[in-house]
């Protein structure tokens, strides 16, 4: 928990924080409203790593995501789900790691 506390304190600093939706919308000087954990935001923050090769940012939420969950690249280009193994060109190739390429023995 400490470690969220310290990045929205970053992102309130770097950003300027907004009560409430209505709030930001007011604002004429919001060129990329966002929202964060129910904090609103102008101005781009720094996010955190998503654990995913296929990371989408939707619109109006501030950092990207993981759709699919965590996940690998497989040597193929196709992604691998988090803790899972697939069989690719004769090999157990397996995500142990998100982010990190498939392990294929």
């Amino acid at each position: 928990m400490a470690s969220i506390f310290n990045w929205l304190m970053v992102a309130v600093v770097i950003g300027t924080a907004f009560g409430d939706l209505a709030e930001v919308r007011r604002q004429n000087d919001c060129p990329y409203p966002c929202t964060v954990n129910g904090h609103h935001f102008c101005h781009p923050i720094p996010c955190p790593l998503p654990p995913c090769v296929d990371s989408i940012t939707e619109h109006g939420i501030c950092c990207p995501s993981c759709p699919d969950g965590p996940n690998c690249p497989a040597p193929d280009g196709h992604t691998i789900p988090w803790k899972h193994s697939e069989m690719i060109d004769g090999k157990n190739c397996t995500c142990e790691h998100p982010l990190t390429q498939a392990t294929c023995v």
